[in-house]
């Protein structure tokens, strides 16, 4: 009896490929992609952006300087980790979806070129996997290789290891090193409750969607790839963003610039928020902040024997105001963005929780600027005028010494002088004035005393 079933070639099933739509595709492919996050998945706008627009790098990251990797971090089980991973597989081209890699796997895999990685359970793939995480380190930029000896006669042989990781797990920076950290853009997931959704999952019913929107978006990335990777952005990214981070949010933001003018500004102020600034410029724009509260503040505030105005004086201010109102300053580049309210937002806190507190500050202060909290006398010493915070003066020789503007480095600094009032303090260019004090004799006007030890720790205030 002859057999007539035809043998054929087994079909790649390893990884997922996508065929592109037939048809040109508009901008508003992202805002549908978005649409999907929120309604199956528990998460906010800005990470709904992040994960989209990280989708689109996906499907064209060969292009870019760096690849950023993803790393999907969730608190307990059941955020929707999973289902992330699984929907991203849908919306980029050749990404091999896996729970667990070994080292030797990801280097061959990486020799092919093309693949992007999504990989569950990384918390566990990757705790204490140092060879692992070297191949993850190596890969984040073009041309970056891995070198590991091949052959019977153990020939050194540079592995190609470029490509584009997605990474997913429980707590899983606890597990990632720094370096890895650095070389990552950061999702939080959350947990929903019940009626949080507005449609439950169903994967038989919603899948054809979810493919449908990954063609449409593979269509948008190979039209628009060649002017995405052109995209300069150094005068789109500000300054105040480190050169790693530059590079991690380039891809991201270049993407955005291509979409119009309002992803764009979210992209941008979803940059902010997660970028942890640099310690060094973190402490000069504190204090340059803090100078900026001094200049806004200081011929408005009460004098000598009048009562504290929201824990400020013009002798000084008390920590929690300090706190207030840096979470109030917005930035230069954007009126909308308040930098210090999400202080603790890389920590994957949120509202109130996130902003800088008065501990914080008491800490910036003391630790690198060298300035410490002070029992401060604003009047009559048989009244007890005394109250604990940070001299201005303290404050304002604080920031001539770690970042005084060019202009003021250009100046030389006025003599101080109290004209009688015994109370020296500063103008709005860093020099030394008087605020008109009246001067009443034998009080110890604005001076400092040392009521309060000197070295007691900051109480924690709640916000």
């Amino acid at each position: 009896m002859t057999n007539d079933i035809q043998q054929t070639e087994p079909q790649e099933t390893r990884w997922n490929i996508i065929e592109q739509w037939p048809e040109p595709v508009g901008p508003e492919i992202f805002d549908e992609i978005q649409d999907w996050w929120t309604t199956y998945t528990y998460m906010t706008d800005e990470t709904a952006l992040l994960l989209t627009l990280w989708s689109a790098h996906a499907n064209m990251w060969q292009g870019f300087q760096v690849t950023p990797r993803l790393v999907i971090d969730s608190p307990t089980k059941g955020c929707g980790k999973t289902l992330v991973l699984w929907a991203l597989g849908h919306l980029i081209n050749h990404s091999k979806h896996s729970g667990s890699m070994s080292e030797a796997a990801m280097m061959r895999y990486c020799s092919r070129g093309e693949l992007v990685f999504l990989i569950d359970e990384a918390d566990q793939t990757f705790k204490g996997n140092s060879d692992l995480t070297g191949v993850l380190n190596n890969g984040y930029k073009p041309q970056a290789t891995y070198d590991r000896c091949t052959g019977d006669d153990h020939e050194p042989t540079p592995m190609p290891v470029h490509s584009a990781v997605a990474l997913a797990g429980i707590r899983i920076q606890r597990h990632l090193t720094d370096a890895t950290l650095d070389r990552s853009v950061i999702v939080q997931m959350m947990k929903a409750r019940p009626g949080d959704l507005p449609e439950r999952f169903r994967e038989r019913r919603h899948e054809p969607i979810l493919q449908e929107m990954g063609r449409k978006l593979l269509r948008w990335c190979n039209d628009h790839k060649q002017e995405v990777w052109e995209t300069e952005l150094d005068q789109v990214i500000p300054e105040l963003i480190g050169n790693r981070e530059f590079f991690n949010w380039e891809a991201l933001i270049g993407i955005a610039t291509r979409i119009n003018s309002e992803t764009t500004s979210r992209a941008l102020q979803l940059m902010h928020h997660k970028v942890e600034i640099e310690s060094e410029d973190q402490v000069v724009q504190f204090i340059t902040d803090c100078k900026r509260i001094y200049d806004k503040w200081i011929h408005q505030l009460p004098q000598y024997g009048e009562g504290l105005y929201q824990g400020m004086h013009q002798t000084g201010i008390q920590p929690n105001a300090l706190a207030y109102e840096l979470n109030q300053l917005t930035s230069d580049d954007d009126p909308n963005y308040r930098h210090w309210s999400k202080f603790h937002a890389h920590k994957g806190r949120i509202d109130d929780d996130a902003m800088l507190m008065g501990r914080d500050c008491s800490k910036f202060l003391k630790n690198d600027l060298h300035v410490r909290k002070e029992s401060i006398r604003y009047g009559r010493e048989s009244e007890s005028l005394i109250f604990e915070g940070f001299s201005w003066n303290d404050i304002i020789d604080a920031f001539q010494r770690y970042a005084p503007s060019e202009k003021e480095d250009q100046q030389e600094a006025l003599p101080a002088t109290t004209n009688g009032s015994g109370l020296v303090t500063v103008n709005g260019n860093g020099n030394a004035i008087d605020i008109d004090v009246v001067y009443e004799p034998g009080l110890d006007d604005g001076k400092l005393v040392s009521t309060y030890p000197r070295e007691e720790q900051e109480e924690e205030i709640p916000w």
